[in-house]
């Protein structure tokens, strides 16, 4: 069954799967590294630190117990943990529990191993974005890792913390703007940073360099933007449910804000009286998780922090609150009814959640299943399986067909009948489990015809329109 990222990438990419082992979440392995403020030597030292580690019974971590994930896939966490125990600033390599180099996680730039030679420090990916761990050296074509959440066969679905020796071409390398920091340094005048005397608010001086709070308010400087002013802008926070979690599962989830470093969730139920009282609260949540909620009235807020800007008034950083999420469950249902001439499936919709439309996709000989439609023998869909609906409404869905005897140009993607930059930006989102493409576009998707798709078919895309040859028919009708 198809599915949208904002769906797998909260339920599946978490990291890498789960196993047993005796260690668990307690004080064993501490970090016996002393920095040097080289951060790229730091945080391998201390990754290396923990090897031997052995996770508890259900995915049992202190690294998870540290994120505010536990019991969950821990190999991001991992690499998280290690960057603040070498002292890496979150604006270089945010915390992450997700094995992905995009914005909203890791957010850092990548590059296909068998065009990069990684450093010490880079973070390696597996091309299917399940996995993530540090590179320690390169060694002809292999490199050598520090990495947790596997085993000694490199399973994405492991026990502890390993060094093992992988394939460069086999993987993706996220590659961090690392600064180096001596453990000497000293703030020099010209990087401090200075707010104007006429500016609103007191004005508040921090290192460029370590972002350490200056005490000197004389010093002059460079102006940058006010600590007051820096706030997060406000998070969105979205609730769904997901047909195939089970009955009353709600999924939590919220894009990346400018600025924000960390957030906490809040749940609160309506009682009898109709008063709020809190339910569930998660401190440094991640970017999205299930709850199982019995019936009644919710709603739910985040609140985000800028952690990067502590002072006397804000210990804890800057923060900003989304609104008010409110939603019922068992109140007020509405039906999705999925017809397709023969055959009706029916899913039910909570009030005030997205549903994840989950209905089994229809088969009719000759023709490709494009998505759903709100009208009848419709050739575009509205929806498609994995999408969500979000009307407080019923609503009778129609299969869309595609004639599979129409021809296709190899590269048209999003089959608008032209190969442009949508269609580079299509794979790339496939790829990344963001959105999904058609069976129709799946044919055509593949530009190099080697049987894979993957980051070359969208370079290959974008080298035909730059007028670069790649040596493939792009744009020729192909089927």
């Amino acid at each position: 069954m198809k599915r949208l990222f904002s769906v797998l990438m909260i339920f599946a990419v978490f990291c890498c799967g789960f196993s047993v082992s005796a260690a668990g979440s307690g004080n064993g392995y501490p970090n016996t590294h002393k920095n040097t403020g080289d951060q790229r030597v730091d945080i391998v030292s201390i990754a290396k630190t923990q090897i031997g580690y052995r996770e508890g019974d259900n995915n049992d971590t202190k690294y998870g117990t540290w994120y505010g994930l536990p019991n969950q896939p821990w190999c991001a966490m991992f690499v998280s943990w290690c960057a603040r125990q070498a002292k890496v600033p979150l604006d270089i390599l945010r915390n992450c529990a997700i094995a992905a180099p995009y914005y909203g996680y890791f957010d850092i730039p990548y590059y296909d191993g068998e065009e990069y030679t990684p450093k010490q420090g880079d973070l390696f990916f597996t091309k299917t974005f399940s996995h993530v761990g540090l590179v320690d050296y390169v060694d002809g074509e292999y490199f050598y890792t520090v990495e947790g959440n596997t085993n000694d066969t490199g399973s994405s679905t492991g026990i502890g913390v390993f060094s093992l020796r992988r394939t460069l071409k086999d993987y993706y390398f996220g590659v961090p703007d690392y600064n180096y920091i001596s453990e000497n340094h000293t703030c020099e005048k010209d990087i401090f940073v200075r707010y104007n005397e006429d500016h609103p608010h007191s004005a508040v001086y921090r290192c460029s360099v370590c972002a350490a709070l200056i005490e000197d308010k004389n010093t002059t400087g460079k102006v940058d933007s006010c600590v007051y002013c820096s706030a997060p802008e406000k998070p969105v926070i979205e609730c769904f449910t997901d047909p195939f979690l089970g009955e009353n599962a709600v999924t939590f989830h919220w894009e990346e804000v400018a600025d924000a470093t960390y957030y906490d969730f809040t749940l609160e139920r309506m009682d009898s009286h109709g008063n709020w009282q809190e339910s569930e609260t998660v401190y440094g949540a991640s970017h999205g998780f299930t709850l199982r909620l019995s019936e009644g009235r919710y709603r739910a807020m985040l609140t985000a922090f800028n952690a990067r800007y502590k002072d006397e008034a804000f210990p804890d950083g800057l923060y900003t609150k989304s609104d008010y999420k409110e939603f019922s469950i068992g109140k007020v249902l509405y039906t999705i009814t999925y017809s397709d001439g023969e055959n009706q499936q029916v899913q039910i919709k909570q009030q005030g959640l997205d549903c994840v439309l989950g209905a089994d996709e229809p088969v009719r000989e000759g023709f490709a299943f494009l998505g759903w439609s709100t009208v009848s023998n419709s050739k575009k869909p509205d929806y498609i399986t994995g999408e969500f609906y979000r009307s407080d409404a019923s609503v009778v869905l129609y299969p869309v067909w595609q004639d599979t005897s129409l021809k296709l140009r190899l590269g048209d993607v999003n089959e608008d009948e032209v190969v442009n930059i949508k269609d580079a930006t299509a794979i790339q989102k496939h790829l990344a489990e963001m959105s999904m493409i058609s069976q129709a576009g799946l044919s055509v998707s593949d530009t190099d015809q080697n049987g894979s798709l993957n980051i070359k078919d969208a370079t290959a895309i974008q080298k035909y329109l730059a007028g670069i040859t790649t040596g493939f028919p792009i744009g020729e009708l192909y089927i």
